[in-house]
């Protein structure tokens, strides 16, 4: 917590420089950082939750517009996955604490004592809140570059539209639905044991070739690590 006004004023100013927003007031970056636990202890009359809800759309928007530019073979559906993953809360919670965020924003001292500089909820909606108060005050332009440059870009680098880790079912239908215009089929082969450690088997088709096998305790495991081998070899078959 930054104990002195200009302790505060030197940290919010620092932050403007570093995010190229030396042109919003610092009255305003302070209000697009006043978590409402803040406002409710101060006895102050606004709060930044007007203001997420006005960047949430806004970055809604202009990320579609990123990820269209960006995939311009990719069909919706997957656009729309890749949007949902990318500017996910979690995801924006984490870039958040990448650009200092956690350590200007203004939190009562109970939501501070229990994590709430740390809590990617709260970090991201303060980051979309940023995101409000600049399409607010410097336009739709201003707010398009800042969101492009110092957010989008850094989590398309971070691979943050990527398939979650180890979804690989997922990953496998965006890769054969960008490159084949297709989805996988998945068949059930069989399944040996007892029943207490049953294990099943499953293989993967495209354009009626087999491209894995995959075995599991459950059909579902089965299913992704025949979608993980026969990722590795479209990927490998595509390189």
């Amino acid at each position: 917590m930054i104990g002195q006004p200009e302790d505060r004023l030197l940290a919010l100013g620092q932050f403007q420089v570093k995010h190229g927003l030396e042109r919003l007031a610092p009255d305003d970056l302070d209000w697009s950082l006043t978590h409402r636990s803040f406002s409710f202890e101060a006895g102050l009359a606004r709060d930044n939750e007007r203001l997420e809800f006005l960047g949430d759309a806004v970055l809604s928007a202009l990320s579609a517009e990123f990820l269209y530019e960006k995939h311009p073979d990719a069909p919706e559906g997957i656009l729309t996955k890749r949007r949902a993953r990318m500017v996910s809360r979690a995801s924006m919670g984490r870039h958040a604490i990448a650009m200092g965020i956690g350590e200007i924003i203004l939190l009562g001292q109970g939501e501070r004592d229990t994590g709430g500089a740390h809590r990617l909820s709260v970090l991201g909606s303060a980051l979309e809140a940023i995101i409000g108060i600049i399409f607010l005050k410097l336009g739709y332009d201003a707010c398009r570059e800042f969101v492009r440059r110092h957010v989008l870009e850094a989590l398309a680098a971070d691979r943050a539209d990527e398939p979650a880790a180890g979804d690989y079912k997922s990953a496998l239908q965006e890769f054969t639905q960008q490159h084949f215009k297709q989805v996988p089929v998945y068949k059930r082969l069989g399944e040996e044991g007892p029943p207490h450690e049953r294990r099943f088997m499953v293989g993967v088709e495209l354009e009626g070739r087999e491209l894995a096998r995959g075995a599991g305790a459950r059909i579902k495991e089965a299913q992704n690590e025949a979608a993980r081998l026969a990722l590795d070899i479209l990927q490998r078959e595509s390189a």
